[in-house]
């Protein structure tokens, strides 16, 4: 079944609202805050708050430091005109691991999204969200739970490194019960919010 970012792309495309879908960046890859990209060109404090979240979150360095570069995490869509990410946050995403990175961000970090409603919607969410692929793993984060680990990682990546390389926050759209009612005018205006 593809991801309600499919169905977010239709919606926004019938309206003349220019989204595509993501594709593979050089500065997002499978060695995270150590891609040679982000060591280079992101800032330095970027950098350590998330070498800060991989650590807290259980990731074994040593094992991020070699992965292959393969297998990027990529953005669910793209605004053609601002190269401004749309992440469309299904049910998956409000995990304590989540909760756990999310209070790990520096205060002042310009974000597309609402951390506390995201919080709140953790609170709400996270015991179907802690069950869903709670038994799988991944090599940087090999313990029970990894996968979510993973995600709530690449979704910090993004997050904290978007601003440096599109010049935008990521625009993060909450859709954990499914529901698209709504969604596409959260995108509008928080588009028009960024341009603003």
């Amino acid at each position: 079944m593809p991801g309600l970012h499919v169905a977010l792309l239709d919606v926004a495309t019938a309206a003349g609202i220019q989204l595509e879908l993501g594709r593979p960046v050089p500065w997002l890859s499978g060695r995270g805050h150590h891609n040679e990209t982000v060591l280079r060109d992101a800032p330095t404090e970027v950098v350590e708050v998330l070498a800060g979240i991989h650590r807290t979150l259980g990731g074994h360095d040593d094992v991020l430091r070699t992965k292959r570069a393969a297998n990027p995490p990529t953005p669910d869509l793209v605004h053609v005109p601002t190269g401004c990410f749309v992440e469309v946050d299904e049910v998956q995403h409000f995990t304590t691991a989540r909760e756990t990175a999310l209070r790990l961000y520096p205060p002042a970090l310009d974000l597309g999204f609402d951390v506390p409603e995201y919080l709140e919607l953790i609170e709400r969410w996270r015991p179907k969200a802690d069950a869903a692929y709670a038994h799988r793993t991944s090599s940087d984060f090999p313990q029970v739970g990894g996968r979510q680990a993973q995600r709530a990682y690449n979704d910090s990546l993004r997050d904290l490194l978007a601003p440096t390389f599109t010049g935008y926050p990521v625009v993060r759209i909450a859709v954990p019960g499914r529901s698209m009612d709504g969604a596409l005018a959260r995108v509008v205006q928080r588009l028009s919010q960024l341009r603003s």
